[in-house]
């Protein structure tokens, strides 16, 4: 029954639309999409659809495209540009298409976009390159084209608009697309195109060619027009709601259809609501058996196959029509007996987001690239062996007689070590804890050795409390929750959108806690909008399958009121009841709402610290949620510590505090990281500048153009409405609300959900948005005085923006006057450097430098952090509880491997015996530094075979010099395996010795080529 014959409108008499201008009005979307399509089979002009604002745009081609035949025109949408490369690819590409003129044009788009220039087709032509595999291009000329275009070049592609050449190899980020492409070439012949991950650097699919568009967007009247000359003369032109001078009024037949239905509340519990469905679909089936066409849209196939389940046995189930897609509005046309019911209409949820990529391919989980700037020369490092030093770069210098390639680190009194690539692995980058400044040790002296021992004797007196601590909880009975069900199944199938892997296997990890018999205690860290939400609601409906009950702990009202929706949202179409105690409900609903809590009613409690009162008992708590556990207070954190013992607990948060992190880092705590970004998901374009009524005036105005809404963050009640006085003089034509927390509950309430629905442009409000508020249309934030906000307080307030897939800005405004404190300086420059997806994790670990761990468990540890950097602490305190629990602790020293039949150095030119990673297969030193050091930490042949394969796929063909150097990286490991601390060849004699014992000669290499006989040097160690 699924897709089969689709609704559509029968024009009376096909040909029948002359060119011209019509009007529709009162028009459900649904019916409109039905109606733009019929139109299109039936002419060959070109048709242009205005929806009445910029959502309705989105909604309607939505619904086109679920509508849509294979056969039918494509509709293209026709955005407004708002800085977005993006929206500036895909108007070259209509103009390109308009002077084609191979097929009619169908262009869906919306008054705010109608006085967007688009480039004339003359220059369109020139603005886009299309690539095959096979054909030739010349290389050195794409090149030069794409930095005309605006491409900028780098080592790696992180974003849009980016690009790298390695070799033969190509990587682009062509705005528009969901992700990079990489171009192989052989010679000036394409030999391959595939689309890579951003994170991992590594190809995921293949394709057969791609376009390339310019960045930068044209200016100026002569290489611009508007949309409405650029196409022909002779065109139909459909105003919904228009105004505008019209030939003739149109009518579908189609009216607005309420399905009457209504979502679980406390007034209206899963039973009664079920109850009202059950009979609704009832008539809709008696309906259909009648002769009508009643068709029902289900977003996923979670919603579908459950509607199925619930409803085939009701008589006459099999004459209703169900389809998969997403459709906006449902419709009826009474006199042709045709009805069309929407998910949405049917659970009676509403949702502020479009489906734009909610069926994105996705693709096999890999590990993410570390930073591109680990270590930068110049940087404070340690070596496990010779303490705090500075790294000054890769060098050439003479190592056991022969020209080396090395690491340069330079100690106190100017003394240098040199240390050779294969060992890159024993540095590490210097941090320290909160304020303390690095101090370089002295070569040979016993200040390192004394610094390294008062670690280890103080990381393995934490560890022995740490894991008492841990023992202890493991020893706590919990509930154990039973294994998915099939319902769990289909609630995680509703989804809406594709799950990113990291959400795959933290969901997992989290599930998987659930079902043992302890207390679960998981810290899910996550960057904001990555989908951290959904997998704690998958935790919760495990939950409530259980018959448990759950609370979920938040911050602040408004977040409060904004997690209920959504979870009354996800949770519709499933028997859960849910309610939410907060300032918003009035002391009578709160009153109602605790009572059926105690007995068992409410299955899923949303709440701010007001859970956590005396009065709030629950029947059989199985779970509590906590959103941003950092804002809470010492008393409420006191009540969540005793909590913890009884029940399982998800904390959630974008940017843990240092403590939190530090405990899950160091394995005190569960955690799971979520560092995977949504697909489409763009960064948010960070810019810090001063306070200038101009620039204002201009970011508001360009939300305003492109139909989207800001947040202006003013964190002084006082003065809140002065501000809005000068904002209003400042954009007259800007609908602004005032939100702050000293408002009346009601009036608060109703501003943000107005806010939400559209009614204002602007949210003028204080940091009561700070945490977890998700508005997808809202896509600028502009934070007065950015210099008296915490580094978290910053990231959280940036996440409330570019939560679509539309590019989003973050105006950080330092107020008037002197010099910033270099402490509020780094905290701005750490925020502007970190405005890349997935930053969050990375953004924690940096204000782990800035403010410190905090004291853990008691244990002031800071001062030896301190000294032995905050990198090589937490190694040595994961061996020292590896070794308390009885397990083999990961090596801090490897192999010592010198073979005298090598050249170790990129300059040498002795061929045939190199093993280096040479200056013309990778350039950037810092790229070369961090591939020997994840080289040097190879410790299976299976990591080295994966190795091999990334970087043939990043680089290209291995040159021999690298397959040597991997040789010698499996040489490593084979006498690892086999415990032998050093393989020395000289003279074609080979001297091995055992872990503690002394080198003794163990036989002799044929005089072959260097990489045959590094394959018998590893044969032969690893029979010894």
């Amino acid at each position: 029954m699924k897709n089969r014959l689709k609704p559509e409108i029968k024009l009376e008499s096909e040909g029948a639309f002359l060119s011209g201008r019509y009007a529709l009005g009162g028009t459900p979307i649904s019916a409109q999409a039905m109606f733009a399509l019929a139109l299109c089979r039936g002419t060959t002009l070109p048709v242009v659809w205005v929806a009445s604002g910029v959502g309705e745009m989105q909604r309607l081609h939505e619904s086109i495209e679920t509508l849509c035949e294979p056969t039918d025109r494509s509709a293209v949408l026709f955005r407004q540009q708002g800085k977005d490369p993006a929206i500036w690819g895909e108007h070259l590409k209509l103009s390109k298409q308009c002077a084609k003129k191979e097929s009619p044009l169908f262009v869906v788009t919306s008054p705010q976009a109608l006085d967007a220039r688009v480039p004339r087709p003359e220059r369109a032509e020139n603005s886009v390159r299309l690539l095959r595999v096979g054909e030739r291009a010349a290389f050195a000329e794409l090149t030069a084209w794409m930095s005309a275009a605006g491409y900028v070049f780098g080592v790696e592609v992180y974003s849009p608009g980016e690009a790298a050449v390695r070799g033969g190899i190509l990587d682009v980020w062509v705005p528009g697309l969901a992700r990079p492409v990489r171009i192989e070439f052989f010679g000036d012949e394409i030999d391959s195109i595939r689309f890579f991950d951003d994170q991992t650097q590594c190809s995921i699919e293949k394709v057969e060619a791609v376009e390339l568009v310019q960045v930068f967007p044209c200016e100026g009247e002569d290489e611009t027009v508007l949309l409405v000359d650029l196409l022909p003369s002779e065109r139909i032109w459909v105003d919904v709601d228009g105004v505008a001078p019209l030939k003739q009024q149109l009518s579908t037949g189609f009216d607005f259809y309420s399905t009457g239905l209504f979502a679980v509340s406390l007034d209206a519990p899963p039973s009664v609501a079920e109850r009202a469905r059950r009979s609704f679909v009832q008539k809709r089936c008696m309906e259909a058996s009648a002769g009508w066409q009643v068709h029902f849209f289900f977003e996923t196939s979670g919603t579908f196959a459950r509607f199925e389940e619930l409803y085939s046995e009701e008589a006459g189930f099999e004459a209703l029509l169900l389809h998969r897609g997403v459709l906006h509005e449902s419709c009826e046309d009474v006199e042709r007996k045709i009805r069309l019911i929407t998910e949405s209409d049917f659970y009676a949820y509403q949702t502020s987001r479009n489906a734009h990529a909610r069926h994105a391919k996705r693709f096999k989980k890999q590990e993410r690239v570390s930073e591109a700037a680990d270590i930068q020369p110049g940087d404070f490092v340690v070596h496990v062996e010779h303490g705090v030093g500075k790294y000054l770069g890769i060098v050439e210098t003479l190592f056991a007689g022969k020209p080396s390639e090395v690491l340069c680190i330079e100690y106190a009194k100017g003394e240098k070590v040199y240390l050779p690539v294969s060992q890159a692995h024993l540095l590490t980058r210097y941090k320290a804890m909160g304020k303390k400044q690095a101090k370089l040790h002295t070569l040979g002296g016993k200040k390192w050795i004394r610094d390294k021992q008062n670690a280890q004797e103080a990381v393995e007196d934490l560890a022995a409390r740490l894991l008492q601590t841990q023992a202890q909880r493991q020893a706590r009975r919990g509930f154990r929750f039973a294994k998915d069900s099939a319902m769990q199944a289909e609630f995680e199938a509703a989804f809406p959108y594709t799950e990113t892997p990291d959400q795959l296997t933290a969901s997992a990890e989290l599930k998987a806690d659930m079902e043992r018999s302890r207390p679960m205690d998981r810290l899910l860290c996550g960057d904001v909008g990555f989908g951290k939400t959904e997998v704690a609601m998958r935790a919760a409906f495990k939950a409530v399958q259980d018959r448990k009950q759950v609370a979920v702990l938040v911050p602040t009202t408004v977040l409060a009121q904004q997690h209920f929706e959504s979870f009354a949202q996800r949770m519709a179409a499933f028997p859960v009841r849910m309610d939410m105690v907060s300032r918003f409900r009035t002391r009578a609903q709160q009153k109602k709402t605790l009572l059926a809590t105690q007995q068992g009613e409410v299955d899923i409690l949303v709440g701010t610290h007001r859970l956590l009162s005396a009065d709030v008992q629950f029947k059989d708590l199985g779970l509590v949620i906590i959103d941003e556990e950092q804002r809470f207070g010492v008393e409420a954190k006191e009540r969540l510590k005793a909590l913890r013992s009884q029940v399982d607990v998800i904390t959630m948060s974008a940017t843990p505090i240092p403590r939190t992190l530090y405990m899950g880092i160091t394995g005190v705590r569960d955690l799971s990281v979520i560092q995977t970004a949504p697909q489409e998901r763009q960064p948010v374009d960070t810019i810090v500048v001063a306070p200038d009524d101009e620039i204002i005036a201009e970011a508001i105005r360009l939300e305003l153009y492109r139909g989207g809404q800001l947040f202006y963050l003013h964190n002084r009640v006082k003065t809140i409405h002065h501000v809005e006085n000068k904002l209003s003089s400042l954009v007259p034509e800007a609908r602004i609300a005032v939100a702050h927390g000293q408002m009346g509950e009601t009036a608060l309430s109703e501003t943000m959900h107005a806010f939400v629905q559209g009614r204002y442009d602007v949210l003028l409000c204080t940091t009561i948005i700070e945490s977890g508020v998700d508005i997808p249309n809202c896509n600028t934030i502009i934070i007065e005085n950015a210099e008296r906000f915490g580094l978290s307080d910053l990231y959280q307030l940036r996440g409330r923006v570019g939560r679509s897939t539309t590019k989003a800005f973050a105006y950080l405004m330092p107020s008037h006057g002197g010099a910033m404190l270099s402490s509020a300086a780094d905290r701005i420059g750490a925020i502007q450097k970190h405005s890349g997806l997935g930053a969050g994790f990375r953004l924690a670990m940096r204000d782990l430098e800035l403010r410190g761990a905090g004291n853990l468990l008691g244990a002031k540890q800071s001062g030896h952090i301190a000294t032995v950097g905050f990198d090589l602490y937490c190694q040595l305190l994961r061996r020292s509880i590896a070794l308390l629990k009885g397990k083999r602790p990961p090596p801090l020293m490897d192999v010592v491997v010198k073979l005298d039949f090598l050249d170790l150095s990129p300059a040498s030119d002795v061929s045939g015996s190199g093993a280096y990673i040479p200056y013309s297969y990778i350039e950037d030193e810092n790229l070369r530094l961090r591939l020997y050091q994840r080289m040097s930490a190879l410790s299976t042949r299976q990591e080295i075979r994966l190795m091999k394969r990334e970087i043939k796929d990043r680089f290209g063909k291995l040159p021999a010099e690298l397959q040597r150097l991997l040789l010698l990286a499996e040489l490593r490991i084979v006498a690892a395996e086999q415990a032998i601390q050093s393989v020395v060849v000289r003279d074609q004699t080979i001297f091995l010795a055992p872990k503690g014992g002394v080198a003794s000669p163990c036989g002799l290499l044929s005089k072959t080529s260097a990489s045959k006989q590094l394959r018998d040097l590893i044969k032969m160690v690893s029979s010894s």
